[in-house]
């Protein structure tokens, strides 16, 4: 523009479209347009800090957030953000920012800001140069520095969350009595008017009765015990005691009245060896009258809630009496496994609902039998897993696995059963660091061990040299694979699946028992088989003729 200036027009007045180098010159000077300038990061120190940090944030950090900001969002662990503008997606930010971000592009926390940025407003579009002034062209950073934000439920939109729902009829009107600890006799009695016809009066009252005072429970439990008054095989009982032992119950203002801080006032009894002595007296009374019969599975399942809630809380003084019990449930449940498994082996075609009914029954006392587990999480006494535990633990997951891929029909489980089967699966996964940690120090014997039971192949040639190796080195994968002469075998010690040359347990392919020969030798029966040495071939999985030794 100087250079313009110091010129003179020599426009002729009579050629309108001619214009002289000084008007050409000032004209395209004019027409000269120029973005505005965001500064990418804020003006503000702390604010700027706060942005390089989230830009260069250890992984550990951004998981931990996440997973932490997950839980706080759990009702909707994946809310929009409409009115939300991401740092390293908005323009001219993300070609400034985006290389200098270490993160995942998955992650669910994210640099986010509830102002728009001027770049992406009206105001944004190119400007003339000659005349504004420079500091209009250029603009501090004009979004707000926040991460994605939480929505938090309500404390009372919780509490009804994870308060369990009674689907039997027999109890469903009592389902008040179980969202609080509250003394509400007089409001179950006077609902006796809608007991169910299947229910007596005396236990429709002990059922809404029996979390009224949060100090009663445990003694409510033990003349549950004492008297057998409620079924402990129903569903409804089996959550309605579930709920009131795991839950923490109401906070204590004055926590110097307690015996221990630690333990909720709802648990203190448990903390008083006389009361543990009495629970363990009548617990042990009900598993040696249940010994032999495996038609009530809820009843091992409640035992062992209360068994491994009572180890828990407990005194030091009562762990090893605790600790026996704990066994005393698991070898039950693994007898009740081997009485079930021996009725449904070989079965037909023509009683198959029947043989899914048992599989049901196996699965729940397998669940069971792994909530004992649990015992093994508690450092603080000195009974360490062995290898007979390891073994123990495998059969019983593979078992479970089996049978649930075994069943004809998907497994329909209750929502009281799938969140019990969780809290099994957290057991497996708490473990698992010490069974791998025993499994590497015994040079995977015990795999050893567990495929020489477990694989009819070689259960009659003792044990074998499997040559294990564990699949990757995360800390809590599960899979170990190993060699058998040509055969590729596989465990997987969290999920319980046991393949050999990639096929698990399963049925004979329809080529096979649709064949006249199989069905005139073997008829209607149907075999659980695994694979055998030689590529489609088969083995039983358990023995066949009277003597059990034909696979």
């Amino acid at each position: 523009m100087k250079k313009a200036y110091d010129l003179k027009c020599e426009c002729d007045v009579n050629f309108y479209l001619q214009k002289c180098d000084r008007c050409t010159t000032i004209k395209k000077a004019n027409n000269i347009k120029v973005d505005i300038y965001e500064c990418p990061i804020p003006s503000q120190r702390e604010s700027a800090l706060a942005v390089i940090f989230e830009l260069q944030m250890p992984n550990e950090i951004r998981c931990f957030r996440d997973i932490l900001w997950q839980f706080v969002n759990r009702p909707n662990p994946n809310p929009s953000h409409h009115c939300m503008h991401e740092w390293v997606s908005v323009s001219p930010h993300s070609a400034k920012l985006r290389q200098f971000y270490q993160g995942s592009h998955k992650c669910k926390v994210k640099l986010v800001s509830a102002t728009q940025s001027i770049s992406q407003s009206h105001f944004s579009t190119p400007r003339q140069v000659v005349p504004i002034p420079v500091d209009e062209f250029l603009y501090e950073n004009s979004l707000r520095v926040q991460i994605s934000p939480t929505k938090i439920i309500e404390f009372q939109d919780e509490c009804r969350t994870l308060t369990p729902e009674l689907t039997d009829s027999n109890y469903k009107d009592l389902q008040f009595s179980i969202s609080t600890t509250q003394c509400i006799q007089n409001k179950v009695i006077a609902k006796l008017s809608k007991c169910s016809l299947q229910l007596k009066p005396a236990q429709f009252i002990e059922f809404g009765s029996f979390r009224s005072g949060h100090r009663l429970q445990w003694w409510n439990l033990l003349s549950i015990l004492e008297l057998d008054s409620s079924s402990m095989n129903e569903e409804s009982v089996a959550i309605l005691i579930t709920h009131a032992l795991l839950q923490y119950g109401p906070m204590t203002m004055n926590r110097e009245t307690l015996i221990y801080p630690w333990c909720p006032e709802s648990h203190q009894q448990l903390l008083d060896d006389h009361f543990v002595d009495e629970l363990i007296v009548r617990l042990e009374r009900h598993l040696k009258d249940c010994e032999c019969n495996w038609q009530n599975e809820l009843l091992l399942v409640t035992i062992t809630i209360i068994t491994m809630r009572v180890f828990t809380i407990c005194n030091s003084t009562r762990k090893n009496q605790m600790i026996n019990l704990v066994i005393k449930c698991r070898n039950v449940g693994e007898k009740w496994i081997q009485l079930i498994s021996e009725s449904i082996q070989n079965p037909s075609s023509s009683d198959s609902d029947k043989m899914d009914i048992l599989r049901d029954k196996i699965v729940i006392i397998g669940v069971a039998c792994l909530l004992t587990f649990s015992m093994y999480t508690d450092y603080s006494n000195s009974f360490a897993l062995s290898n007979e535990n390891v073994i123990s633990l495998l059969t019983l997951v593979t078992t479970i696995h089996d049978n649930m891929n075994l069943s004809k029909k998907k497994t329909n489980m209750s929502i009281f059963m799938r969140n019990i089967m969780r809290s099994s699966e957290r057991v497996l996964v708490s473990i698992h660091p010490t069974v791998s940690e025993l499994l590497e120090k015994n040079s995977y014997e015990i795999l050893n061990e567990f495929c020489a039971s477990y694989w009819a192949v070689i259960q009659n040639k003792g044990k074998i040299n499997g040559k294990w190796k564990k699949r990757n080195k995360h800390l809590y994968d599960g899979w170990y694979d190993g060699e058998y002469e040509s055969n590729k075998i596989s465990i997987d010690c969290l999920k319980g699946i046991f393949s050999v040359n990639d096929m698990t347990i399963g049925f004979l392919p329809d080529r096979i028992t649709s064949d006249k020969l199989f069905f005139r030798v073997f008829g209607h029966h149907i075999f659980e088989v695994q694979a055998a040495q030689s590529k489609d071939t088969y083995i039983t999985k358990h023995g066949y003729h009277a003597n059990g030794k034909v696979h």
